[in-house]
């Protein structure tokens, strides 16, 4: 991710380059910054989404270990993040309220 001008951003290209696989110039200066503040909220709600699954389950008797496994069958096949983490949150003696 960068910002700036496209001048600027093809003249540090070679070094993105280098850092990663790929580069999205975002717009001027300080855009970057909603770019994160977006990914951000989608990790936030990923994570929230992932607690509540694993809480309805076990609010509702369900062994949430066997939920987690279904769930992650789905999961493994585009969403590593997600999938990451499921088996944090499940690892975890609370993974949240309930």
């Amino acid at each position: 991710m960068a910002c700036g001008s496209e001048k600027a951003v093809a003249r540090a290209q070679p070094m993105y380059d280098e850092l990663g696989k790929a580069t999205t110039h975002i717009g001027p200066a300080s855009a970057d910054q909603v770019a994160t503040a977006g990914n951000q909220i989608v990790v936030a709600l990923t994570i929230q989404a992932v607690a509540g699954a694993l809480t309805l389950a076990r609010t509702a008797g369900v062994d949430p270990a066997r939920v987690r496994e279904a769930l992650l069958g789905g999961v493994r096949r585009g969403h590593s993040a997600i999938a990451m983490l499921y088996e944090q949150l499940s690892a975890a003696a609370d993974p949240g309220p309930g």
